[in-house]
């Protein structure tokens, strides 16, 4: 029995960020690791994950905007709300978090 591949993933690069800052604004657009320090975990703080980046969209019009994005360029994203859970399920290992809240 064989195991199917993992489908081949997109990267995180400059053009990507300044794409999703373009569709966004740059304020709403997190890609620095000292901006990244308050999303690398939830509730659950024992757990930790590095996002590539975190995107805060203020509509809906730009969700689907950033999603349809994200999904041209191959990247996987984590879709996060307030960030309470307390499972370490919206943490966002190098991919993009989706901030909804």
């Amino acid at each position: 029995m064989t195991t199917p591949a993992e489908p081949a993933r997109g990267t995180v690069d400059a053009a990507l960020v300044a794409r999703l800052a373009r569709l966004v604004g740059e304020r709403r657009v997190l890609f620095r690791d000292s901006e990244l320090v308050a999303y690398r975990s939830d509730g659950l703080p024992s757990y930790r994950a590095r996002p590539a980046c975190a995107v805060f969209p203020g509509t809906r019009d730009e969700t689907i905007a950033v999603v349809r994005a994200l999904a041209d360029a191959g990247v996987p994203f984590v879709p996060r709300g307030a960030g309470t859970g307390l499972s370490g399920g919206a943490l966002a290992q190098d991919v993009v978090l989706l901030g909804l809240n």
